[in-house]
């Protein structure tokens, strides 16, 4: 990707479960678009498992991510089965979305 992405921050998280329900998913995500902002970066995005319904409300519900795609039959979980993996990103500089866009 290079510099053609350099204004596209990627982030991945996990929460060890011992102190999920504390809200600090929430906090770190605040920082790191805090941070992004601060940087110059334009877009962030990340992905999850499908099977996480705690980080689609967090992630699409709370901080309004847009969902970008999904990757079918990606996951494998512990218990065998597969999952998709959804593609997530946020657009953090609005007058990004006013220039010109190439599809």
């Amino acid at each position: 990707m290079g510099s053609k992405s350099k204004h596209v921050g990627t982030w991945g998280i996990a929460i060890h479960p011992e102190f999920q329900g504390q809200r600090l998913g929430l906090k770190i995500l605040r920082k790191i678009e805090e941070f992004a902002r601060d940087k110059g970066i334009k877009k962030l995005q990340a992905a999850y498992i499908s099977e996480n319904k705690s980080a689609e409300a967090l992630y699409v519900g709370k901080l309004k991510y847009d969902i970008e795609g999904r990757q079918r039959f990606s996951a494998l979980l512990k218990n065998g089965k597969y999952a998709d993996i959804v593609l997530i990103g946020k657009i953090l500089d609005k007058d990004l979305l006013k220039k010109d866009y190439e599809c």
